[in-house]
């Protein structure tokens, strides 16, 4: 058989630097289709978690007849009496009735600096102890908490009990920022279903906190749990009036003395709109009780309802249009862009 004859097989090298050149179009075109999809995915278990969290908190509300406080505290009077908050109060909602039966609440019960040995077994009970419902699928946030005193990791939540907003009349602004009794999911709790006249599908619950801020460049973490975990509440003796100020000899939201205010957690008053992340970190100071609603997902973040429902409300929404549905009585009935 002759050279002319014979039949050429296989790819010229331009030949195959032209499929892998289409292969790499084709992929560099899916990926983006792929990636969406899977953040579709993260951000449906997302609200999933949200409306497991009201499921929990109707149910305790069905059986009590009033809301979960969103943080409380036990009766000795004493800066380091933090009770539960209400990830802790709708366990038993949860199917997690055996981690509540191990919990105590008598003591110090939360915080690992007291010394307290019941806050140590509290913690140790619960140490790396996963809630599901707790954790947002796309949220590169630390799971367990970095708190060191009490040698245990607890279950960080991605999620904030909403306390109201701002310029709701109860609003106290302390040396932390605003802190309001206007919500549902209140400071030592006490909010009926007939309390809600704005109506229970037009008034937050919980909100969500799954992004870091940036501080003049520098990433940080601006949720409310405040690396204690999600079971540690507050030490308050009472409830914001409208009454308080920065200027206050003994601020509600700190010790006697003035100092320790960090006593926000797993709390927020709203005060900036959806994602605001520029955040100055302060650890006395720096808004503290009014860290925004924020998440890791494009173009919003989810809130749960008072009515059990869960919306993806938008970035650009208007700030005043939000403090409206953390509201819980002020008149401001509005309907929600999602």
């Amino acid at each position: 058989m002759s050279r002319a004859q014979r039949k050429v097989l296989g790819f010229t090298l331009v030949e195959l630097l032209v499929v892998i050149a289409i292969i790499g179009i084709l992929i560099a075109l899916l990926l983006p289709a792929v990636q969406a999809a899977r953040e579709a995915a993260r951000r449906g278990q997302c609200a999933n978690n949200l409306k497991q969290q009201g499921l929990g908190i109707l149910n305790y509300e069905g059986s009590y007849k009033t809301f979960p406080a969103a943080n409380s505290r036990v009766s000795a009077p004493n800066d380091w009496m933090h009770g539960p908050t209400w990830w802790v109060s709708t366990m038993p909602f949860m199917e997690h009735v055996s981690e509540f039966s191990s919990v105590s609440f008598k003591g110090k019960t939360w915080w690992g600096g007291s010394g307290d040995p019941v806050a140590a077994d509290n913690r140790n009970f619960l140490h790396r102890t996963a809630f599901p419902y707790m954790v947002c699928p796309s949220s590169t946030l630390k799971q367990w908490d970095s708190e060191t005193v009490g040698n245990a990791d607890l279950q960080e939540p991605f999620y904030s009990a909403i306390l109201g907003a701002d310029n709701h009349r109860s609003t106290d602004m302390t040396v932390n920022g605003p802190v309001s009794d206007g919500g549902v999911l209140v400071q030592l709790g006490g909010v009926r279903l007939g309390d809600i006249r704005d109506g229970a599908s037009n008034t937050l619950m919980v909100g969500e906190q799954s992004d870091w801020g940036n501080d003049r460049g520098t990433p940080i973490e601006i949720r409310s749990s405040n690396t204690r975990g999600a079971f540690m509440g507050t030490s308050y003796v009472k409830k914001p009036t409208g009454q308080g100020s920065l200027q206050a000899a003994t601020p509600w939201t700190c010790g006697g003395d003035g100092t320790n205010c960090s006593r926000c957690y797993n709390t927020a008053t709203v005060f900036y709109g959806i994602n605001h992340k520029t955040f100055t970190y302060n650890w006395m100071g720096g808004n503290r009780c009014g860290r925004p609603i924020q998440s890791a997902h494009p173009g919003g973040a989810h809130v749960l309802f008072a009515d059990g429902h869960v919306a993806f409300l938008l970035t650009g929404m208007q700030l005043a249009t939000l403090k409206n549905i953390a509201n819980r009585d002020d008149g401001g009935i509005v309907a929600v862009p999602e």
